[in-house]
């Protein structure tokens, strides 16, 4: 890496996270993800899920659906701009609508 930290997420971290915005990406990447740490005999597995809301429930039901156990969290980005647009709303109903998952039908994920 030849260029400071910002720079790189600029032009490459945050490029990739805005695409999770878009729900039939994350589904695919999500599902390709689970998919491949179950067929590698990873029962249990830390994720954490992009800034956005629906794509970070697409990565919930991926997990419940397939039956593995999973810590999901929220990647807390303050430098880039975009959350900063959106951290007060962002953050708060993102827990609020995940924090419903924790303890209910999916025994199995904790958030």
């Amino acid at each position: 890496m030849d260029m400071p930290l910002l720079e790189w997420l600029n032009t490459t971290t945050f490029p990739q996270e805005s695409k999770f915005k878009d729900p039939s990406y994350a589904e695919k990447i999500y599902s390709a993800a689970v998919q491949r740490h179950l067929k590698n005999g990873t029962t249990t597995c830390c994720y954490y899920a992009s800034i956005h809301l629906q794509g970070s429930e697409i990565l919930v039901k991926e997990v419940e659906k397939r039956g593995q156990r999973g810590f999901i969290g929220k990647v807390m980005d303050f430098i880039n701009l975009y959350f900063e647009k959106t951290k007060s709303s962002n953050i708060f109903n993102h827990l609020k609508k995940m924090k419903g998952l924790h303890g209910s039908k999916f025994s199995r994920l904790l958030y």
